[in-house]
């Protein structure tokens, strides 16, 4: 639907116009926020949470303070949106030994890297890293089997790797940049 909407801009040549470049941005902001409800209400509905309380879970991660104050910044926004459905995947991918939600949840950090703030990305994946050896530590004192530690580090690196590979269109060419850039250590 957006992409039709899009297009149809393009195609009628009023993109000289300012008025509908704003519209468009406006447009595309609404979805960014309607994406981050869904996501979060989706990762809540897989923790096992009523309809209401995901919702209401997922509109206190919309409004959050975090997203709010960074709504001028919409690479960001962006970023952060992916971040529910990346634990929702990791999470599926730990608890039901399942290598497809591994699969997925690197793909979608790949995309996170993709969309535009790095830094996002990054925090993301340390996050991801913490929640996994957590996960990993707890399940393995539950069961008293070492075995559970090991499926939640395979998930981790599991998730780098697909992670790094999508997003290596961008990373390969940021790193060589970043030797001859003026931040670069002298």
């Amino acid at each position: 639907k957006l992409e039709s909407a899009a297009l149809t801009i393009e195609l009628r040549g009023q993109y000289k116009e300012r008025k509908h470049v704003i519209s468009i941005a406006a447009h595309l902001r609404g979805h960014s926020r309607n994406r981050q409800e869904l996501l979060f209400k989706s990762f809540l509905r897989s923790l096992g949470l009523l309809q209401f309380s995901a919702l209401t879970g997922a509109f206190t991660f919309m409004f959050s303070g975090a997203l709010v104050a960074r709504a001028q910044h919409h690479t960001i926004v962006l970023a952060m949106a992916w971040v529910p459905l990346l634990f929702m995947y990791v999470r599926l991918a730990i608890v039901n030994a399942s290598v497809p939600s591994a699969v997925k949840a690197g793909l979608i950090l790949g995309l996170q890297f993709l969309a535009g703030h790095p830094q996002t990305s990054v925090y993301t994946a340390v996050a991801i890293g913490f929640y996994c050896v957590w996960e990993g530590v707890v399940r393995s004192a539950e069961r008293q089997q070492l075995s559970e530690l090991w499926r939640s580090s395979a998930t981790l690196i599991l998730t780098g790797v697909v992670g790094a590979g999508v997003a290596a269109v961008q990373l390969l060419p940021t790193v060589e940049l970043s030797r001859i850039s003026i931040r670069a250590a002298r």
